[in-house]
C-alpha cells in the first residue's frame, strides 16, 4: 500500500520541478511563476536600494502613499521616467523617479511614475511617491501582526512631507489564497486605521482589484470586502477598477498600455479630491 503512494509523491515533485524548470525558460510559463509566487507571499520585503544620488524633496509636492502588491511595484510592461517634478520618496530623501523605483521591488516598470508625470501636469504641482507596495503579498501581512506591517510603518514614520492621499491597490493574492469576505475587511481596516493612527489623516482610496492571474471575472467575495470598508465619514473612498482594464502581459501585470490606462484612472481620482481639497 506505500509503494504506490511514494510513486504518486515522487511524480508530483518530478511535475512541479519541471513546472520550474520551464519557468525559468519558456515565456508561456511566466503565468505559473507569477501565481505561485502571488499565493506563497515574501518571508521579508526585498525592495530595491537607490541608486541614484538623493535630490531635494520639493516643497508643497503632492505626497501620495502607495499600499498594495505588485501592480504597485515594478512589474508593469514598460518602464517610465520622470518628467522632472516626479520624485519618489525613500527614507526621508527624494530621489527622480525612473523605473524600476526605489524602495519597493520588481524589475520591470512602474505604472505610479506615469500617475506622477501625468498629476504634476495636471496640477502644476510636483508629486512625491512614498510607495510601500511589496509584490506577491495579501492584506493581513499589513495589518498589525503580519509581517509586513512594520515594513509599511517605517515607510509612514519616514515621509519626508504631510501625505495627501493613500492609494491602495490589493486583493489578487487573496482572491488566489481564498481569504474570506469579512478578514479581508478586518484587515484591510486595521491596516487604514493604523495609518490614520501613526499621523496621516489624509483620505484613503482603495482601487477595486481582485483578478488572480489567468482568472477573467474578478472576485465577488474579495470586491465585497472592498466595498465593506468605504466609508464617505472616514473619508475612505473608491478607486479605480483595476478589474475592468484588460492588458495582463503574463496574465498577471499590467502591459504598457494597460498601465498608462490605470495611471490615467488614478490621475482623475487623486486630481478631484485635489481639487475639492483646495
Amino acid at each position: 500500500m506505500r509503494r504506490p503512494a511514494t510513486l504518486f509523491l515522487i511524480a508530483l515533485i518530478c511535475l512541479i520541478a519541471g513546472m520550474e524548470m520551464q519557468a525559468r525558460s519558456s515565456r508561456p510559463a511566466i503565468a505559473w511563476r507569477a501565481m505561485k509566487s502571488l499565493v506563497a507571499g515574501p518571508a521579508t520585503p526585498g525592495v530595491r536600494i537607490p541608486a541614484e544620488k538623493p535630490v531635494p524633496c520639493p516643497p508643497k509636492a503632492i505626497t501620495i502613499l502607495l499600499i498594495g502588491q505588485s501592480h504597485g511595484a515594478n512589474y508593469a510592461g514598460e518602464r517610465f521616467r520622470t518628467d522632472g517634478r516626479t520624485f519618489v520618496a525613500v527614507g526621508r530623501k527624494c530621489y527622480r523617479a525612473n523605473d524600476p523605483l526605489p524602495g519597493t521591488d520588481g524589475d520591470r516598470g512602474n505604472l505610479w511614475t506615469e500617475v506622477g508625470n501625468r498629476l504634476a501636469r495636471r496640477s502644476g504641482r510636483d508629486f512625491v511617491l512614498l510607495n510601500a507596495s511589496i509584490s506577491a503579498t495579501k492584506i493581513g501581512q499589513w495589518a498589525p501582526g503580519g509581517n509586513l506591517h512594520d515594513h509599511l510603518m517605517g515607510a509612514v514614520r519616514q515621509r519626508p512631507a504631510e501625505v495627501s492621499a493613500v492609494a491602495i491597490q490589493i486583493g489578487e493574492g487573496d482572491y488566489g489564497g481564498g481569504t474570506p469576505r469579512g478578514d479581508f475587511a478586518r484587515d484591510l481596516g486595521a491596516t487604514i486605521n493604523a495609518v490614520r493612527e501613526a499621523g496621516i489623516d489624509a483620505p484613503v482610496f482603495v482601487a477595486r482589484g481582485s483578478r488572480f492571474c489567468g482568472r477573467m471575472r474578478p472576485s465577488q467575495t474579495i470586491t465585497a470586502a472592498q466595498n465593506d470598508v468605504l466609508n464617505s465619514a472616514r473619508r475612505i473612498f473608491a478607486g479605480p477598477d483595476l478589474d475592468a482594464v484588460a492588458g495582463r502581459y503574463d496574465g498577471c501585470h499590467f502591459s504598457g498600455l494597460a498601465a498608462r490606462k490605470v495611471a490615467s484612472l488614478w490621475v482623475d481620482t487623486l486630481y478631484a479630491e485635489l481639487a475639492r481639497q483646495n
